[in-house]
């Protein structure tokens, strides 16, 4: 992992950056974007900033 494009890419976020506005100025998809990057620091989802609702979770049982 770079620590140096985390650190970037935190300053980013920082001013309000998102990395889909960084992705945009390089002309490149979300989804290119991450793949060049996977690995190499922190990828990013696109949830447009809100939190997704968990499934409920399921009790588990033993079937005879």
């Amino acid at each position: 992992m770079s620590q140096v494009l985390t650190k970037v890419f935190q300053g980013l976020r920082s001013t309000g950056m998102k990395p889909a506005a960084v992705a945009a100025e390089l002309g490149l998809t979300p989804d290119e974007m991450n793949k060049m990057l996977f690995g190499l620091t922190m990828t990013m989802v696109d949830g447009g900033g809100q939190w997704a609702a968990s499934e409920p979770r399921r009790a588990l049982s033993l079937v005879p």
